[in-house]
């Protein structure tokens, strides 16, 4: 189990792909980055419909491999996105629905 050291959403200036989904987001992007330490550091972006997936579904000690979530439940991830797009958080991130993500 690995070490929090801290988890903060920020605005990227970079291209990041999702951890739980594995889409890369454009720079402008909010995101959750998270990093911690097991045998070295690690950091991890998680777009808002991953953060979501995580809170309604993931125990806190779940481990997620790269690109988990949208490929293991494709239609849960899917119901999440589209829910808080309805309540005009762009679930993908800025920019995203004119296509510049990278799926």
């Amino acid at each position: 189990m690995s070490t929090i050291l801290s988890a903060k959403t920020v605005t990227t200036r970079k291209p990041h792909a999702c951890w739980g989904c594995g889409i890369k987001y454009p720079p402008g992007t909010e995101m959750k980055v998270v990093t911690s330490a097991d045998r070295g550091l690690d950091t991890a972006y998680w777009c808002r419909t991953c953060q979501e997936y995580c809170n309604r579904y993931l125990e806190p000690d779940d481990v997620v491999v790269s690109g988990e979530l949208r490929f293991e439940d494709p239609e849960g991830w899917e119901a999440i996105r589209q829910e808080l797009e309805q309540r005009g958080a762009s679930a993908y991130g800025m920019g995203c629905r004119s296509g510049r993500c990278e799926l």
